[in-house]
Parts: C-alpha cells; structure tokens; sequence
C-alpha cells in the first residue's frame, strides 16, 4: 500500500510540502489508481495541466514521471500532489481510451518498435512470449536477473534529463538507448543521429527554458557511450566524428556549448587520448568515467567497472554494483569508509533499506555525523525509518536535524510529536533557529502555527524577504485578532495593488484581501471606519462594475 512515507523517501521536502499543498487546494485530479499504475493531472500556474504517470515495477517500486520541466532530483511537486493523492484514496475518473490495438496501430514504424524493446526490457514475461512466437531458443534465464540489475544500474548513472518539445525526440533517446542495453550498436548510431540532427533543425525556432538543453546534453552523454561502443573501422569512425562535430558547431551557436566534444575525440583517437585531452577540465572527464562505467555495466564487467569506479573515487556507483552483485556485507563495510556526504549516504541507504533495513538506519545514522554539508532529505529519511524500526531516540535526533537543516511545518510538528515530554527543553533551540532560516515561507508557517505572530510580522518585514500570496494571507488572517493595524494596512495594499491599475480579472483575490481588511477593522471595533472605507472604494472606481460587484458583496 503506497505510503506518505514512501512518497517523502523519492522527493525532497519543498517538492513535498508543494505537493501537499496542491492536493489541499484541489488541483489535482486522479486519472488512474490500481494496483499497475497510478495517473493524474495537476493543474499548475499554467493554462494546461501537468500530466504524472507512474507505474508499479516487478519489486513493487514506482517509476514516476511529469512532463513539467523540473530537474533538480527527486520526484517533482506536481507527482507528489498525485501519488498523495492516491495514497488518501482519492477515485481516479475513467479514461476514455480506444481499444489497444487501435492506438500501436496509430504508432510510427519506430514507435512500435521502441515499445516492442521497451516491453522487452520491462515485462520479462513478454519475452518468453516473444521468444515462442518466433521459434527462437530461450535465453538463459540465470543470467537475466543479474543482467536486468546492470542494465538498470548503467540508467542510473546520469543517462538522460531533461525534455525535448517533441515527445518522438525522445522516443527516438530511448529507442537508441535500448538498442545500447541490446548492443545493437548502428542501430543505436542511426537512431541518436536522427534524434541530433532533427534537435539542430529545431533548437533555433524554440523558445527554451533550459529544459531541451538538457536534452541535447543527454544526447551528448548517449553519444560518448555509443562511441566507446562502436567497433567500425577507422574511416566510419572518422566519418561519425566529423558529423558529431557538425552537429557541435550548430549548437554552440545556440548557445548550449559543444555537446559532442568527448565523443569527437573518442572516436578520432581512443578513450585514453579522450581522458588525458579533457583531464584539465572540470567535468568532462567526470562525464567519460561515467561512460565508461555505463558501458562496462551493459557488458557485465562487474570487476573492471569496480576498479575504475574505486580509482575514480566514484563511491555511488561502486556501491551500487556491489550491491548488484549481491555482496552486501562488502558494500555495507566500503559504505562506512568511503561515504563523504549525507546526499551520497542518502542514496546507498534507500537501495539498501529493503535487504538490509538495519544496516540502512546504520549507515544513515553514520551520516548524521557528517559535518560541512547540509542534510537534506536524509535527516527525514533516517527520521521515518528510524520510527519504523522503533528507534525512537534515533528518530529524535534525525527529526530535529531535519528542522535546523531546512525547517518545514509538518517537520516541525513531528519533531514535536517526537520529542513528547522533552519538547519543552529544546523548544526555545528549534525555534531561535526558525526565526534566523533563510526558508522564510516555511519558518512564517511556523511560527503562526506557535502562536508567535509578532515574530511572524517581525521576519516578513526584514529586507530582502518575499513569500507567496499563500503565505501572506495565511499571516494577515493570523495577525487580526493580534495585530489588527498591520492587518489591515497589509490587506488594504495587497488589494489596491489590484484594483487601482483595474486588473479586473483578479479582482476575486482583490475581494479576499477586502475580506481581511473588513475583519480585522470589526475585531478591533472600528466598523464605521470599515464602512468609510467601503463607501470611498465604490466612488473611486464605480465605473469598474465588476470590482463594484465584488465591494457590494462585503
């Protein structure tokens, strides 16, 4: 059963508060929820919903995505609101869908066959299927678990991000990045050269927002590992380096860079000139290593991939591919000399915690420790986890790392429902740190929710602070029984913001901030000054019959 739990473990704690609050404001609706997938729109800033679809994987995983542009890791907000969604137990509206056959029969000739490798790549059961259709002798099936686990770890290593505006583009990534995993290597070739060659005719008509260089740089990532891949001879590989530099030249004069560079020079000279020409460099030679391991993961050269991850000191992957390999004692004891980060702990702890939920809490307490890095996300981790497995003194110690690292309300409520009787000791700590976060948004939450609205006011209005409209409502609607003066002054200006330039399509929040006005002059027995004042907007902007409507209504 999906879990809020579960659901906080994949995002990071903004994307989660977002996401809780798109779900309370109703923006969210539930295509699909059973026991394979999960569908929902969430209906953002924008005039078109987000799309999220996430499916259910083999050990029960789910595998997320949104077609917004976020790229910073982690599941977005607009995925949380939907899986939250489900996890209360929301009833998904029917989909109209045509039959199946009619919608592969609508599919490109390279569609279906990104499906077909895609299916064969997901539903082991497909190919066996597949496999009697045809006649063809079975694979040995020993070897596909371990195989399915390398090829899953070579996707984890910073293959492909971002989006391109035409969903075929990406179909077209994908398609050759099966074709990799299958070591169909020309095919993968001619695939990642349409893919480029139709991105350079459109990159220069597209108003981007960063998300479709994002693209050309995972075609770039493709492109390494296929030419590390490639076995032609000298003058085919001479040919593709020529068009990849082509290609380079067309893209840095939009501004994205040279894309290709790793690639040009692996396939004109080898991988270790590549290595030693980019060595000065801040990140291509990070960007050849992972290659490198993503190649030797598809050829299930688990010791070379071990040696040169531990060379490189790439202690992730290293990490990873032990645990592919089964060896977790090994792994677990690597993990305690060898992780340098609570972000680098975070992730070996979460692909441990299922085999070894123990050993997981271990390593994230271990992390706890870690000094001259913030936090994030694995201070809840190790929080929700410790509780889990009844640690409850771990999970105080987590709980209050969380708010001092990045203070949220519902981490703040934990904490203190964690700490029981000993909330009251470090109450006055947690909450000076409040006071002094640069979260603004969240610390205002915070500390209305602790009846502290003076201090609330006193952080909104130290320079250089900017909330959401949410947020300063939700601090005026706390400071009318409090503060009734600032109250006032604060709703008035928000409103006549909007209704003095005539914005009369936001005239209903106009009319919210009025309500404010109207209340916090009724809390402080000044009803005839609110009548003044209502009296005064009807004259000054009678002609606005829309905006007169809303004042009449109060």
């Amino acid at each position: 059963m999906l879990r809020e739990a579960y659901i906080r473990r994949y995002a990071s704690s903004r994307s989660f508060e977002r996401g809780r609050d798109y779900l309370r404001s109703g923006a969210v609706s539930l295509l699909a929820n059973d026991a394979r997938q999960i569908k929902g729109e969430v209906q953002g800033s924008g005039s078109e919903p987000y799309g999220v679809d996430a499916v259910y994987d083999e050990s029960g995983d789910l595998l997320a995505r949104c077609d917004c542009p976020y790229d910073r890791g982690g599941w977005c907000k607009h995925i949380v609101a939907v899986l939250l969604a489900a996890c209360a137990g929301g009833e998904s509206r029917a989909l109209k869908e045509r039959p199946l056959a009619e919608q592969v029969a609508d599919l490109a000739d390279f569609e279906r066959e990104a499906l077909l490798a895609d299916a064969c790549r997901q539903v082991p059961e497909f190919v066996a299927f597949a496999q009697r259709w045809l006649g063809a002798a079975p694979a040995d099936s020993t070897r596909e678990p371990a195989r399915r686990e390398m090829l899953a770890l070579a996707h984890t290593l910073d293959l492909s991000s971002g989006s391109a505006p035409d969903s075929s583009l990406e179909r077209l990534l994908d398609r050759a990045l099966c074709a990799l995993d299958d070591g169909r290597i020309s095919e993968a070739v001619a695939d990642l050269a349409k893919a480029t060659e139709r991105s350079a005719r459109e990159y220069e008509t597209i108003d981007d927002d960063g998300d479709f260089g994002e693209f050309i740089l995972s075609l770039g990532r493709a492109w390494i590992d296929a030419s590390i891949m490639f076995d032609g001879p000298d003058g085919k590989r001479r040919a593709l380096a020529t068009r990849l530099g082509a290609w380079s030249d067309r893209f840095d004069d939009y501004g994205v860079g040279d894309p290709f560079a790793v690639a040009v020079v692996v396939l004109e000279e080898s991988v270790e000139a590549a290595s030693r020409f980019f060595s000065f460099q801040a990140e291509r030679p990070d960007e050849l290593q992972r290659a490198q391991l993503r190649v030797m993961a598809r050829y299930g050269q688990v010791e070379e991939y071990l040696a040169l991850a531990r060379k490189t000191g790439a202690s992730g992957p290293y990490l990873k591919m032990l645990l592919c390999t089964g060896d977790i004692e090994r792994a677990v004891s690597e993990a305690r000399k060898c992780l340098r980060s609570p972000s680098e702990a975070l992730q070996f702890g979460r692909l441990l915690e299922e085999a070894r939920p123990e050993d997981a809490l271990g390593i994230g307490e271990l992390a706890l420790n870690m000094r001259g890095e913030r936090y994030g996300d694995l201070a809840f981790w190790v929080r929700d986890l410790a509780l889990e497995r009844g640690k409850r003194t771990l999970a105080l110690r987590a709980a209050k790392a969380a708010v001092l690292d990045y203070p949220t309300l519902d981490g703040y409520r934990a904490l203190k429902s964690i700490a029981g009787a000993q909330w009251k000791r470090m109450r006055a700590e947690v909450l000076a740190s409040v006071k002094a976060s640069e979260h603004a948004e969240d610390a205002l939450l915070i500390l209305i929710d602790e009846g502290l609205v003076a201090e609330a006011i006193g952080k909104l209005e130290q320079p250089h602070v900017f909330v959401s409209y949410e947020t300063l409502d939700a601090v005026v609607r706390a400071a009318i029984p409090v503060d009734s003066e600032w109250a006032i002054r604060t709703a008035r200006d928000q409103a006549e913001q909007i209704m003095n330039p005539g914005e009369s399509k936001y005239y209903h929040h106009a009319g919210r901030w009025l309500t404010h006005v109207r209340a916090a002059y009724q809390a402080s027995d000044r009803d005839e000054e609110w009548r003044r004042y209502r009296r005064r907007l009807l004259l000054q902007h009678k002609r606005r019959y829309k905006l007169v409507a809303v004042v009449k209504s109060l």
